[in-house]
């Protein structure tokens, strides 16, 4: 529903600014359904967890009617969500297409800067006297495709040469610290004026490795699955290529496979062992329209798939023999709320229309909790 929003920050943040006056500030009201903590009058558009609160990106929209490209981080208690709000930072600054880190309980979210993305952070409790600064010098259309670890951020800098990107990382207890070059990823092929977030799709992080699906000029979708060790020692290895993968593409790993799906109409869910396929990747699961998001929890995958009647539903399988399960929950409100504790899945649902670029008026999204 919102991929267009995801690759065309730059479009879209040309009518965009902190300034905006909002319709209406962010609430949390009660409902009547267990399943729902809250309601908020905002669109959600990613959601992350942790032992004790819920986190999510809501869209921004101004007293005109218009959403933006940049919203704002909130966070409430998943035992009294109504009664907690958190806002962290500047409202409206958070980019919408940009992952949430959770990390040494600290809270992190990539915002606008002049000219740069900045990487922020606060402690999961508020912000006290003001957002931390991890970094201000983050090439801003490259912020959206990124993973956290433990310690560091890693992004992807746009090809300056067209023929070379480089991967960085970010140290996340720093100040203000300067991204610092890991090692680079051919680009050819890239055409950085005309796609320049083509290069990197999505990206995960596990143990020494750093995943990521690159993608060469958008119009043929010669994608690869590839990784490279998080000290940028060795060389990046190639696990799965030739893939017909468009954007929006999601990735996740297990213990023992890297997952992806491919974002197309007529879409599918595969898999590669970590150390890579040999042959063609395991299919699970297709065709299935539009899969986005994924996340592998114990025995079962979970996904975000579209359908015509239902808007975005989540739906799970057990990879050793995929059997989709009925929708777990419909009307789902971005193409990245998707989150698991050891008990519960967590997304927000909708039942409205949403225009993908402006046209928001009034949104409303239930924070939902359901048992696995």
């Amino acid at each position: 529903m919102l991929r267009e929003l995801a690759i065309l920050p730059t479009l879209l943040a040309l009518g965009c600014s902190s300034s905006v006056e909002l319709s209406a500030p962010p609430h949390l009201t009660a409902s009547s359904d267990p399943t729902v903590l809250a309601v908020i009058n905002e669109q959600v558009l990613k959601i992350a967890v942790d032992d004790e609160r819920i986190y999510w990106l809501g869209s921004l929209v101004g007293s005109n009617g218009y959403a933006y490209d940049s919203g704002t981080l909130h966070s409430c208690e998943k035992q009294n969500c109504v009664g907690s709000l958190m806002t962290y930072g500047v409202a409206g600054s958070a980019f919408l297409g940009s992952p949430i880190g959770l990390a040494g309980g600290q809270v992190y979210w990539w915002a606008q800067g002049a000219g740069y993305a900045v990487l922020n952070a606060c402690h999961v409790s508020g912000c006290g006297h003001g957002a931390r600064t991890v970094s201000s010098q983050v090439p801003e259309f490259v912020a959206q495709p990124a993973a956290f670890s433990a310690d560091y951020a890693y992004i992807a800098s746009p090809p300056v040469t067209g023929d070379e990107l480089v991967m960085l990382r970010i140290p996340l207890p720093g100040n203000d610290a300067q991204p610092e070059p890991l090692f680079a990823m051919d680009a050819s092929g890239v055409d950085p004026s005309r796609c320049p977030t083509c290069d990197i799709q999505a990206m995960a992080v596990q143990g020494d490795y750093l995943y990521w699906q690159g993608l060469g000029e958008s119009d043929t979708a010669t994608s690869t699955i590839q990784r490279a060790r998080i000290d940028g020692s060795g060389e990046v290895e190639i696990l799965a290529d030739h893939l017909g993968i468009d954007h929006s593409a999601a990735l996740t790993l297990d213990a023992s496979h890297v997952y992806w799906s491919d974002d197309v109409l007529s879409g599918s869910i595969v898999r590669c062992p970590l150390s890579g396929c040999v042959g063609a990747p395991e299919s699970l699961v297709g065709p299935v329209r539009l899969p986005t998001t994924l996340q592998v929890d114990g025995p079962n995958l979970y996904w975000q798939q579209d359908t015509t009647a239902s808007g975005a539903v989540i739906s799970s399988c057990a990879p050793t023999s995929c059997v989709p399960s009925e929708p777990i929950a419909r009307g789902v409100d971005g193409i990245a709320v998707l989150a698991m504790d050891d008990e519960y899945l967590y997304t927000a649902t909708t039942a409205q229309k949403l225009d993908p670029y402006f046209d928001w008026p009034n949104p409303s999204a239930s924070i939902r909790r359901i048992r696995k």
